[in-house]
């Protein structure tokens, strides 16, 4: 099953369905939590970015529309985020405000 026919049926109620998808991308977070780690961004270990990268996940889950893109897509957005909320580092907007 493709990660966005999993997607869907998890928003229309089949939550157990979720680990399933998770394992499917799994690897995706932890190729980008280990890159995040080798830069060295914020001091954080892999298992800070491991937690962080599932919590963007379930993020991404609750936000994604499938008639916007790809699911792995919107995960990669939801993974910036994570790791940076957990790495500590701000936008500029954020600065700002």
């Amino acid at each position: 099953m493709t990660n966005e026919e999993l997607a869907t049926l998890i928003q229309s109620g089949e939550r157990d369905k979720a680990l399933e998808l998770w394992r499917q991308v799994r690897y995706f977070a932890l190729q980008q939590a280990n890159r995040w780690v080798r830069i060295g961004r914020g001091g954080v270990t892999l298992e800070d970015l491991q937690q962080a990268a599932f919590l963007g996940f379930l993020d991404a889950l609750d936000s994604w529309d499938g008639n916007k893109g790809a699911f792995i897509t919107w995960f990669s957005f939801a993974l910036k985020k994570a790791f940076k909320e957990a790495t500590g580092q701000s936008t500029k907007r954020e600065r700002m405000d």
